[in-house]
């Protein structure tokens, strides 16, 4: 195993998941600036936000997860699955966190977490017979 691959495995996750949060931090902002704009007074708790906003949140958490996944499998081949199933974890962890933390319809609970989850497996289950060299 050459050195430039095993620095690839390392690095496989810590990327994945920067990749993951990244872009799911972009499009849930352009989500947030298209549908949802809080006053001062905005209570976090009880709010009333427009259905896209969720919609975009989906999105965004969506396609990060996927993103993240995806590549976090393509740098760690031949362990690349389980590295894509980690970065899915993490972003699972980080959606439990926020469904936690704040108010939100029990729709977009299970939606979110159901789509995480598909998007991880699904990201980690494309190219079967990839190799990156």
């Amino acid at each position: 195993m050459t050195m430039l691959a095993s620095l690839r495995r390392i690095l496989a996750l810590p990327v994945g998941i920067v990749c993951a949060s990244s872009l799911a931090l972009v499009v849930e902002s352009v989500g947030h600036r298209w549908f949802f704009r809080a006053t001062p007074r905005f209570d976090t708790m009880t709010m009333d936000v427009p259905v896209g906003a969720f919609w975009m949140v989906l999105l965004a958490h969506t396609m990060g997860t996927f993103a993240g996944a995806w590549v976090a499998r393509r740098l760690g081949i031949p362990h690349g699955r389980r590295l894509g199933l980690l970065v899915g974890l993490f972003m699972l962890a980080l959606a439990i966190a926020n469904l936690l933390a704040f108010a939100h319809p029990a729709w977009f609970a299970v939606l979110d977490l159901v789509l995480i989850g598909a998007a991880a497996w699904v990201a980690t289950r494309t190219e079967r017979n990839a190799v990156v060299k």
